[in-house]
């Protein structure tokens, strides 16, 4: 129960800076000055690496019959419906979530590069080439050194690999993926058990040395994103993404421990890949609507964000009563505490 609730109090995390995220830069507040285009390059880092990585670590061996069916279920369908309904309000509306000119190059760009939803449609690569790494810690680790090495030339050359079958971001987020993985092979949260007093003790040490390394690592390489670098590379990025994200999972550790549930936090976890299926739609009306009597700034992105996960939980709540729907976006497969 305390590693769910963790896990979730994470995801948590995670869907809320992906929504401040979008209504950051849906409202050009990322556009004013370069400390807010550097805030968001920093958030950028951490909201989707985080939700791969913890997508990472919850894969594991299983029947392979049954690993699929669920992937399917909670994620491709949901996909295929959402994008579907994003091309046809886009035809109906001038709603920008498309870019192609005709309704063939529509298509493509929803079902064949993903672009409508491109975090569903790694994820489905990525998942779908987990069970050759299963149980093969070298090879992951060789392939993570391997794509870490790709993924700086490519930074560094500025180079951007086609869109189709979503590679390039495939390439640029696998080494999270990863990374999960493996902390779930290395035992990582193992090292926080407090089932004894002995390892109560340890536990604190382990938490107090990671703490110290993810402040030393993420101010530094904070420091240089904020106020020396224009041009990010990738072992930045990583670094300072998972000194980050290293210091929400002790946060979320500890509120995991409580003997309560934070409800909202546990259940914006729950309903986290919901919430970012139904985050466009309802942050860009939520814009709209705002943007007739307020300017834009950061207000703006507070009273776009605190209504967007509000209305998300409140929809995903109402559907999970009807079987269908609840079906099709994979609702009934979140578990509850």
């Amino acid at each position: 129960m305390e590693q769910r609730k963790t896990i979730n109090y994470l995801k948590a995390f995670a869907i809320i800076l992906v929504v401040v995220y979008h209504a950051w830069n849906l409202t050009g507040v990322s556009y004013m000055s370069m400390p807010s285009i550097r805030f968001s390059y920093a958030l950028r880092t951490i909201h989707v690496p985080l939700f791969i990585l913890i997508a990472g670590y919850l894969c594991h061996r299983q029947p392979l019959r049954s690993f699929y069916g669920k992937k399917i279920r909670r994620i491709l369908v949901p996909f295929l419906l959402m994008s579907a309904l994003k091309l046809l309000l886009n035809n109906i509306l001038p709603t920008g979530y498309s870019h192609g000119s005709s309704l063939l190059s529509q298509l493509a760009d929803a079902f064949v590069c993903g672009q409508l939803y491109w975090f569903c449609y790694c994820l489905l690569i990525m998942f779908a080439l987990a069970p050759l790494l299963w149980d093969r810690k070298l090879l992951k680790a060789l392939l993570l050194i391997l794509l870490i090495g790709i993924d700086l030339f490519l930074g560094i050359r500025e180079i951007h690999l086609t869109d189709w079958l979503q590679l390039h971001n495939v390439l640029y987020y696998l080494p999270y993926f990863l990374l999960g993985m493996l902390f779930r092979e290395l035992h990582f949260p193992g090292k926080f058990s407090t089932a004894g007093q002995k390892d109560k003790g340890t536990a604190r040490k382990y938490r107090m040395l990671l703490s110290a390394a993810a402040l030393l690592i993420g101010g530094i390489c904070g420091y240089m994103i904020f106020y020396r670098l224009v041009i990010f590379f990738y072992i930045l990025d990583l670094l300072f993404g998972l000194s980050v994200m290293t210091l929400m999972y002790l946060l979320a550790s500890f509120l995991g421990g409580l003997p309560f549930t934070l409800r909202f936090l546990d259940a914006a976890g729950r309903y986290s890949f919901q919430i970012m299926l139904l985050d466009p739609f309802f942050h860009a009306a939520l814009y709209r609507l705002l943007s007739l009597f307020l300017q834009e700034g950061a207000v703006m992105v507070l009273l776009i964000a605190v209504p967007d996960l509000a209305l998300s939980y409140l929809l995903c709540k109402g559907l999970e009563k009807i079987p269908v729907l609840s079906g099709l976006l994979g609702l009934d497969l979140v578990q509850k505490n």
